[in-house]
């Protein structure tokens, strides 16, 4: 049986974020919190397999490809990606453990704790395979943290080489998201026409989840996220919300609809307002946003970024609910 990925994609998420967060009851032993969280992941493993009949225990593929005519991977790029993959791949797991977690070095122990194993060079491909690990119900493994941060970067990435859209969600997501993108297009801007990323997934079938980093979308990407943070302020905005790309967590908002000053933006969705942007798409909305501006070394500022953090509905008439945070 497959797994219709657009049916369940919200539970999908809600499951990754509940094999990740580790227990941090303070009464329990460290040997406590291990066993119930071993037991607690098992169960989750057990009642998603009976009902969409995915057996998460298939390690997930991630395939890297050098695009364009390239014969086989020298050691240098091919140590250059592998690298980028294993950063990012621990960087997007310390978010997901801990979403509020601000930016902070990746080490170590992040690596150790989203593990991947020694990947395979074929041609002018890097396939990497998550590992995964026996549960305490007979017959079901569950994959490592490794799986759902590599899901939520090939989301997060550019779907294809013309989906410019995806930057608005990625300038403006999480610190710790924007770092492990900006790792992996510092790896793709080395490599003549870029990467393109293909992950399989058990139990989605042919529906393979994938990305593409050409260089110059990565050159783009690694010279904005370098470009140091000038001035982040939080904005209460009125509007519609036009659009929602569920994957790539982006969303479009039209200020002053039908006015001489209408405008759009577009940005990232925050992790736990998946739900409420999907349910809110084609109304109207009163948000706030997250806007960041950079200043480059030629004193130029850049376009800002939005980051979406609470929206609820309004009206036409321009009523403006209060939000809470």
């Amino acid at each position: 049986m497959s797994v219709d990925p657009d049916r369940y994609h919200h539970l999908a998420q809600l499951r990754d974020e509940l094999l990740t967060n580790p227990i941090d009851d303070p009464d329990l032993t460290p040997e406590d919190r291990e066993l119930i969280q071993a037991y607690e992941r098992s169960t989750i493993v057990a009642g998603w397999k009976q009902m969409t009949g995915e057996d998460l225990g298939f390690a997930d593929t991630l395939s890297v490809h050098l695009r364009g005519n390239i014969n086989g991977i020298d050691s240098y790029t091919s140590g250059t990606l592998q690298r980028a993959v294993h950063q990012a791949a621990a960087g997007i797991a310390k978010w997901q453990r801990k979403p509020a977690r601000v930016l902070s070095d990746i080490t170590s122990v992040d690596r150790a704790m989203a593990p991947l194993p020694q990947p395979t060079v074929v041609g002018n491909m890097i396939v990497f395979r998550v590992p995964a690990e026996p549960s305490m119900l007979p017959g079901f493994q569950v994959s490592t943290a490794a799986a759902p941060a590599l899901r939520e970067l090939v989301d997060t990435l550019p779907r294809e080489a013309t989906d410019h859209d995806s930057l608005q969600g990625i300038f403006g997501a999480h610190p710790l998201i924007r770092q492990a993108v900006q790792a992996i297009s510092k790896a793709a801007a080395v490599v003549p026409d870029g990467i393109a990323l293909e992950l399989s997934v058990p139990g989605e079938g042919n529906n393979v989840r994938r990305s593409v980093l050409t260089k110059a979308t990565a050159t783009e990407i690694d010279d904005y996220l370098a470009t140091p943070e000038m001035s982040a302020r939080t904005e209460t905005v009125h509007g519609y919300l036009d659009g929602f790309r569920a994957t790539r967590r982006v969303f479009y908002l039209i200020i002053n609809k039908g006015q001489p000053d209408e405008r759009e933006i577009a940005g990232a969705v925050s992790g736990d307002l998946i739900n409420e942007v999907r349910d809110l798409t084609g109304h109207n909305v009163t948000a706030r946003v997250v806007v960041t501006v950079r200043k480059r070394r030629n004193e130029k500022r850049t376009r800002p970024s939005y980051e979406l953090n609470s929206v609820v509905a309004s009206s036409a008439r321009g009523d403006q609910p209060t939000l809470t945070d």
